[in-house]
């Protein structure tokens, strides 16, 4: 029997987020529906999710330039880093 190759994760799951990053800080992040998210402070902005990879590329509003992936947990990981050869935060889904 072959191995079972293991799923790649879907888009975030609408929500608010949890993130820590030791000297990134602590913040909060809101993934809606459409693509689209906000910051603490209600600042709005919008994302790309590419299934293939799980990779998300912020790409408006105050987290543009950023990077991220959904991971095999659902947690989305976040970097300055195009490669994202590592994730300097770490952001959780927050209980309803």
């Amino acid at each position: 029997v072959a191995p079972v190759a293991a799923a790649t994760p879907g888009a975030p799951v609408a929500g608010m987020y949890q993130c820590r990053g030791g000297p990134a800080g602590n913040f909060r992040i809101a993934f809606n529906a459409g693509s689209s998210y906000a910051n603490e402070q209600g600042a709005t902005g919008a994302y790309t999710f590419d299934p293939a990879t799980a990779n998300i590329d912020f790409t408006t509003g105050p987290w543009a330039g950023f990077y991220g992936r959904v991971l095999a947990d659902g947690d989305v990981g976040m970097t300055g880093k195009p490669d994202r050869s590592f994730f300097a935060m770490t952001c959780q889904r927050e209980a309803n």
